[in-house]
């Protein structure tokens, strides 16, 4: 299954899109864990007897815990014994249809919110359960943009002063990131940076973007 997400802003204006894709054929969907099942009363409950001598098998049963029938088996036993276990091909994969698609669309949300300008130095992947170490140079090492190429200041407030958990350096070090990215997407081009703002400055255009990135996630 293929899903494709794209995120507006409050002006209806496209700020970012993400794919994703899930199939039946994944490790996780595509093999159960096989058990061996009570010949008697046919659950998933048949255990190795390691306390008796010779060994063998018992369904077990433990009132609240355990539905087994308490059934004792021999260690030779062809019932027990000749069953598969570990992994094995789910046979039914056919009834995960939905449950792909949904893992497609939640992995393709994931990716567009990621996909926000900033967003993806903020959080990481659901999915990466490995967190990554901060690349960021200092703000006193960054090269800052030029008074030329940075937008008028207007009075308008901060992301720290709308409630974010970001610091004054990580505000500033994203303000020098959006200006470094209008510089590199409009190759210093004063005029056409100005018209892309559209009378907004950094400091709304940061506030605009984490703002859409809250509503994606609260959407998850």
């Amino acid at each position: 299954m293929r899903a494709h997400v794209k995120l507006y802003n409050a002006e209806g204006r496209q700020i970012a899109s993400g794919d994703g894709i899930c199939s039946t054929r994944e490790k996780k969907y595509a093999y159960l864990t096989g058990a061996r099942l009570c010949p008697e009363c046919d659950q998933p409950t048949v255990r190795k007897d390691n306390k008796t001598q010779g060994g063998g098998f018992y369904c077990w049963k433990k009132d609240g815990v355990s539905n087994g029938c308490g059934a004792k088996f021999a260690a030779n036993d062809e019932r027990v014994i000749g069953q598969q276990t570990g992994r094995v091909e789910n046979p039914d994969k056919a009834d995960l249809e939905n449950t792909v698609l949904k893992m497609a669309i939640k992995r393709a949300k994931t990716a567009a919110v990621c996909d926000v300008p900033m967003v993806s130095e903020i959080f990481a992947p659901e999915d990466d359960a490995t967190p990554k170490p901060e690349t960021r140079p200092s703000t006193a090492a960054r090269p800052s943009a030029t008074n030329q190429t940075r937008p008028a200041q207007q009075t308008a407030s901060s992301p720290a002063e709308q409630g974010t958990s970001l610091s004054d350096d990580e505000v500033t070090a994203l303000r020098v990131d959006v200006n470094e990215l209008l510089n590199l997407k409009f190759a210093g081009d004063v005029d056409e940076i100005a018209k892309y703002l559209n009378g907004r400055n950094v400091d709304v255009m940061l506030a605009s973007a984490l703002q859409a990135m809250k509503s994606a996630l609260a959407a998850l």
